[in-house]
């Protein structure tokens, strides 16, 4: 691209230090746009991995509310006979 753009600008005849100074000048634009991109996906994904985290805790106590509920319904009747 900065190769392209290089030329593109000679072939309109803009000098070498200008041509270079926008080419260099572009550069560091896209490159500051990229890291803004890549700083708000890094929150967006902290704020991703939070929610997840959550809901890991949330499964993990309903699967062992599960089993709880699983192991007395079957031990629920064993119970019963026993204190009868």
């Amino acid at each position: 691209m900065h190769i392209t753009l290089f030329k593109s600008l000679k072939s309109i005849n803009i000098n070498d230090d200008l041509a270079t100074a926008v080419v260099e000048e572009l550069g560091k634009y896209v490159a500051s746009e990229i890291k803004e991109a890549t700083t708000g996906l890094e929150a967006q994904n902290k704020a991703l991995e939070s929610k997840l985290d959550g809901m890991k805790t949330q499964l993990t106590i309903l699967s062992f509310m599960l089993g709880i509920v699983s192991l007395a319904a079957l031990f629920g009747p064993v119970i019963a006979k026993l204190t009868k």
